[in-house]
């Protein structure tokens, strides 16, 4: 009885509990991560408009991510529409599959 009312949850939390992502990370704390705006995002929405995108998916997730987080219009992004790289045709439908 002490270890089932010991501990809150159901027996498989119990179990699992010195497992947990807590455990692993007590002290998830992001303050080394570097505040501010853009990033890779931002460098991808320049990329993109530059004409100098590599991975044309890859850019238009992150520009559309950026774009969306720091209320940037993404109709300039609408550029990657037609573009062809090695035979493979960017089409509108890619571009919306990826903004959406």
């Amino acid at each position: 009885e002490k270890r089932i009312f010991s501990k809150a949850g159901n027996y498989t939390q119990q179990v699992l509990e010195p497992y947990s992502i807590r455990r692993a990370l007590p002290n998830y704390s992001f303050s080394h991560v570097r505040g501010g705006k853009g990033g890779e995002g931002k460098r991808a929405y320049q990329r993109i408009i530059d004409g100098k995108s590599e991975y044309r998916n890859n850019d238009l997730f992150k520009a559309v991510s950026y774009a969306f987080q720091c209320n940037v219009d993404i109709e300039p992004l609408r550029v990657l529409i037609g573009d062809n790289k090695n035979g493979d045709v960017f089409t509108e439908r890619d571009w919306e599959a990826t903004v959406r």
